[in-house]
């Protein structure tokens, strides 16, 4: 992989993990995510030792996880491109819904049918995931 590409791996990784921060953030869906979750929409204001040690776990993983993620879609952008300029982002899209739809939302969908979760929480989840994919497919597309 060439430094090129491995930079705009990462920026597309950062911005599709950007997207879910937002996602979860009380500026969109955080209040409603952490009240179905966690049982209450708000942060507290203090966190114990151990709060902060998981949250910052879940954000190296999570970090880890989406670029894993963006690394893996630049793979099938790169193979379902016949290299048209014009047809790239269409294909991308495509690519994107296929990926989402066969993959993503049964697994974001499973935990509503066999976990218990509820419905806002399997739809929250899913449609980041779909707009995350897309911001990485966009960045991706653009920059290879």
């Amino acid at each position: 992989m060439e430094p090129a590409e491995l930079l705009s791996l990462v920026f597309a990784a950062l911005a599709a993990f950007a997207v879910g921060w937002l996602w979860y953030s009380p500026l969109l869906f955080g209040p409603v995510w952490m009240k179905e979750v966690l049982g209450h929409s708000t942060v507290p204001k203090t966190m114990t030792k151990e709060q902060k040690k998981q949250m910052t776990k879940g954000i190296v993983v999570g970090g880890l996880l989406q670029i894993l993620s963006t690394y893996v879609l630049a793979h099938f952008l790169f193979v379902t491109s016949d290299g048209d300029l014009q047809h790239m982002y269409r294909e991308a899209m495509e690519t994107v819904l296929w990926i989402w739809a066969g993959f993503c939302l049964p697994l974001n969908f499973s935990s509503f049918l066999w976990e218990g979760r509820s419905l806002k929480i399997a739809l929250i989840n899913a449609s980041q995931t779909l707009v995350s994919l897309i911001t990485a497919a966009v960045i991706l597309t653009a920059i290879l």
